[in-house]
């Protein structure tokens, strides 16, 4: 028989992709990538989550990146473009990530989670227990405990 999930905890994702505060975003893009990944939380050195990077946020900071102060000459080998991106990828995330991240704990319900992704446009829920990371729901995640339901048994 199979089980359907009904609180976070059911279908959470224990083995999270995490990144630190002072990984470059050279490194997060690289890590998020990698991964199949399109964001992270961002965990300082006891576990404690801190933020969450997307790869929505990264590309934000790349496109606002003030480079009038950087002193890029053109090598002839990369373009302009490249050696702003060289620059601005050496920015730890903190700088980027957001802050004010949107969590659950361990026993809230799917449809809580599904609604708190709806009304703030966010593709995933890290789970928290004392502030410390435990896993993550995501939107797929969803879609996988709904994917399990035998609709002829409905």
């Amino acid at each position: 028989m199979v089980h359907i999930g009904e609180k976070a905890e059911d279908i959470m994702s224990k083995d999270v992709v995490t990144v630190h505060p002072k990984d470059s975003l050279h490194f997060v893009a690289k890590t998020l990538a990698e991964n199949n990944t399109s964001g992270a939380p961002v965990v300082d050195d006891i576990g404690r989550i801190v933020g969450i990077v997307s790869e929505h946020d990264i590309v934000t900071f790349l496109s606002a990146f003030d480079n009038s102060e950087l002193d890029i000459t053109d090598s002839g080998e990369l373009p302009h473009l490249a050696h702003i991106y060289i620059k601005a990828s050496a920015t730890p995330v903190e700088e980027a990530m957001t802050t004010d991240v949107i969590h659950a704990v361990p026993d809230t319900s799917i449809d809580m989670l599904a609604r708190l992704m709806t009304e703030n446009n966010i593709n995933r829920i890290p789970i928290v227990v004392k502030g410390k990371l435990v896993g993550m729901v995501s939107r797929i995640d969803i879609l996988r405990n709904i994917g399990q339901v035998d609709m002829e048994k409905v």
